[in-house]
């Protein structure tokens, strides 16, 4: 070989190994992106199953310390009931400890853990306890509270309970937003046209928890034994 034929030779030599490198590179280049697109879904996967499991965790605990609090309410009723009519129970609620710990204060309301805001009152005819939502958060916490209230707490509480519904805007101190629908009765007070708690379908009480949020009003739960 001589002199000429040696440089042909290593210049052809040295181009197809940069064409193979090339390719490699090329094809190192859409592996590492289809690897970032995969890590990518996969993180957006693991965000929404972390929101979902803490929107549950939330639930669960607003619906436990919520039962603490109800049972406290129906074990002090005989007392309860002899005070005079409109007169709040939230310091004798918190005196005797049947407030949440997790629970903070809002000047006289107490506020859970999903945002509402409780207020429990003597009415003329027995206890009421309302959890008032100042507006539906970007969450939808006030949604996802009176689902699971709804299903957890007060539809169990059917034999118990007077009424339970979902108001537009907060109820004051006493009375009933009669224009609104979702007003459903426990079974001593389920008579003529009313609703009937027991009888109502879950599915019925999620469309009514969505439905009075659809154009961003105020409302409250609201229960009477």
């Amino acid at each position: 070989m001589n002199l000429f034929d040696f440089f042909s030779f290593s210049f052809h030599a040295h181009n197809e190994r940069t064409q193979a490198d090339a390719a490699l590179c090329g094809r190192s280049m859409v592996e590492m992106l289809g690897v970032l697109a995969i890590i990518g879904v996969l993180s957006v996967g693991a965000i929404s199953g972390y929101s979902n499991a803490m929107m549950k965790y939330k639930t669960n605990k607003l619906v436990s310390e919520y039962n603490y609090l109800i049972s406290g309410v129906l074990e002090y009723y005989n007392d309860f009931i002899n005070l005079s009519r409109g007169t709040s129970l939230n310091p004798h609620l918190e005196k005797l400890n049947l407030i949440p710990q997790s629970f903070d204060k809002n000047g006289s309301y107490f506020v859970d853990v999903m945002g509402g805001n409780l207020n429990v009152w003597k009415d003329s005819s027995g206890i009421v306890v309302e959890i008032y939502f100042s507006r539906p958060t970007s969450q939808n916490f006030g949604i996802e509270s009176c689902k699971a209230l709804f299903q957890n707490l007060f539809y169990p509480l059917h034999s118990t309970l007077r009424s339970v519904g979902i108001w537009r805007g907060s109820a004051g101190s006493e009375g009933e937003d009669t224009s609104y629908p979702y007003t459903y009765y426990g079974d001593n007070q389920c008579v003529g046209n009313k609703q009937c708690l027991k009888n109502v379908k879950i599915s019925d009480i999620f469309n009514a928890c969505e439905d009075i949020s659809e154009n961003g009003q105020t409302y409250s739960l609201v229960a009477s034994f």
